[in-house]
């Protein structure tokens, strides 16, 4: 797994210190079905920070957004360019939220060799990303 910086959007004025949730708004995710382990800790995550975890489950990050951007959720992303006006946006630390990303293929393909390598490449390129 590796560690990717994420943000914390908040409708501007209400993001909190650090960069975490406000403790009125729920946090925008996506449905646990797409990625139970992932949802799972992203949630634990928030609430080892003493956070009540209140979710909404938003179809993608722009959904999320438009919630931000209405003062209804708060939203955690990687997404260096996502913002809209009314949004705040602080990066959040102590320690990072994780972000979980895996790359799934079926070996027993014709072209698994490829599919292999490009995986490689995404971790190698995701991992220069976040190298200090």
């Amino acid at each position: 797994m590796i560690l990717l910086p994420t943000w914390l959007l908040a409708p501007a004025g209400r993001a909190g210190a650090g960069g975490t949730p406000t403790p009125r708004l729920p946090v925008a995710v996506r449905p646990r079905a797409e990625a139970p382990a992932a949802h799972d800790l992203f949630v634990d995550t928030l609430a080892s920070r003493g956070r009540r975890v209140e979710t909404v489950v938003v179809s993608d990050e722009r959904a999320g957004l438009a919630l931000v951007a209405a003062g209804q959720a708060v939203l955690v992303t990687a997404d260096e360019a996502l913002t809209a006006p009314g949004v705040e946006r602080r990066p959040t630390t102590d320690p990072p939220l994780p972000l979980r990303l895996r790359v799934a293929w079926d070996p027993r393909r014709p072209d698994a060799d490829r599919t292999a390598e490009t995986a490689r490449l995404l971790e190698d390129t995701l991992t220069r990303k976040v190298a200090p």
